[in-house]
């Protein structure tokens, strides 16, 4: 498995067959004076998960545990073990978070964003290294447009608001 911030995957003739898993954890309030304790939360559930994909015409599978070790790892395997593309991969705490160059990735507990998805994408390897980015920028809109405030992306991979790193984007790869 290639661990850097590389396509989600690749269908070439040259490179064979890839399966890859398009990782975004976004660890983002709303409210800047939010308590991750609260004890009030908005919940995602699974039910909302498969609304939101069947708004945008996907239909595919969703996962959605209370906690598991990593959203990545959990999408890997379903990918391998043939899951369709867009299988979706939520949880509301992973204990085993990934990050960039091998680093883990905490949360705290029902206070994040943390999900996963199985693409496939059609890319050549010249086109793989921007999609981290790419990611990064639509997370950054899709949280502009929604919550007003203006989220940045830094490359490769983070979402920055006011000079506070608040979430990111890993994209990996395996063969």
């Amino acid at each position: 498995m290639m661990r850097t911030a590389i396509s989600p995957r690749f269908a070439t003739s040259s490179l064979g067959r890839f399966v890859g898993v398009f990782v975004t954890r976004v660890s983002f309030s709303p409210a800047a004076s939010s308590d991750p304790s609260r004890e009030e939360r908005d919940v995602l559930t699974r039910d909302d998960l498969v609304e939101v994909l069947a708004a945008i015409t996907v239909t595919a599978p969703v996962r959605s545990d209370e906690v598991t070790p990593s959203t990545n790892a959990t999408a890997v395997a379903l990918a391998e073990a043939g899951e369709p593309e867009w299988t979706l991969v939520a949880t509301a705490h992973q204990t085993e978070g990934k990050g960039r160059l091998g680093r883990s990735w905490s949360d705290v507990a029902d206070a994040s964003l943390l999900f996963s998805f199985v693409l496939r994408p059609e890319l050549t390897p010249a086109r793989t290294g921007l999609l981290s980015l790419l990611a990064g920028a639509e997370m950054a809109n899709a949280i502009r447009a929604t919550t007003g405030r203006r989220v940045t992306c830094k490359w490769p991979n983070d979402l920055i608001l006011h000079d506070t790193k608040v979430g990111g984007v890993l994209l990996e790869a395996s063969v």
